[in-house]
């Protein structure tokens, strides 16, 4: 039960920061608030991964592992068709950021996208706990 409730908010997040994403570019307070939203919406991925590795679920280590691993690998397709549509419409390059703030939504409310894409891939180690836990395979 606790695992549907911590993917529900996990969507809820992602909603929260799709909207505040479109928000043009917030200063002091205001964007302090956006980098603290897009930083809350990995807690939910890591109390799940804590679950996983504690329960030793590997159906919830792959899922998580899944999602981590789509969001950056589409994060980087969007992000090199959005740099390589420099020549083309307006309208073109539009659509492709749209795009990446859908797939992507926590690095365009943070507004410091290093930041979303370094928690994507700390999730998507943490997925992988023979390399940090120092287990070798039998």
């Amino acid at each position: 039960m606790r695992e549907k409730i911590l993917y529900a908010l996990w969507g809820c997040l992602y909603i929260l920061c799709v909207g505040l994403g479109t928000l043009p570019e917030p200063e002091g307070f205001g964007k302090a608030v956006l980098v603290g939203i897009s930083l809350l919406f990995f807690v939910p991925g890591v109390l799940l991964l804590a679950d996983a590795v504690k329960s030793g679920s590997k159906a919830g280590l792959l899922r998580l592992r899944v999602i981590c691993l789509c969001s950056l690998s589409l994060t980087v397709v969007f992000l090199i068709a959005s740099i390589l549509s420099v020549n083309a419409s307006a309208q073109a390059g539009k659509v492709l950021t749209e795009l990446l703030m859908l797939v992507s939504a926590p690095m365009f409310c943070g507004q410091y996208w290093f930041l979303s894409l370094f928690c994507w891939s700390c999730l998507l180690i943490g997925s992988f706990p023979r390399l940090w836990l120092g287990k070798r395979p039998h």
